[in-house]
């Protein structure tokens, strides 16, 4: 991604841009980080009407059971 920075904020406009309009469950450590708030409004305008899911991941913890429940039964209400 050519934007790139060090800060985190480089990924709101790659991961809106991979996901399109399709559906998103995105787990990852910084989306409450408030570094880049326009990065992140731009994301929540891209994403506006499509189904997404942030799945916060503490760093120090890792990926657990629970994470991928979240995100499992986010994916059952879709299909509803």
């Amino acid at each position: 991604w050519s934007a790139w920075t060090d800060t985190g904020g480089w990924k709101w406009p790659a991961v809106a841009a991979y996901a399109g309009e399709r559906p998103l469950a995105w787990l990852d450590d910084e989306h409450e980080a408030s570094g880049y708030p326009a990065a992140r409004a731009e994301f929540d305008r891209l994403r506006r009407g499509i189904p997404t899911f942030l799945c916060h991941v503490d760093p120090r913890r890792g990926l657990l059971p629970t994470h991928l429940r979240q995100v499992a039964d986010w994916a059952a209400g879709l299909t509803r």
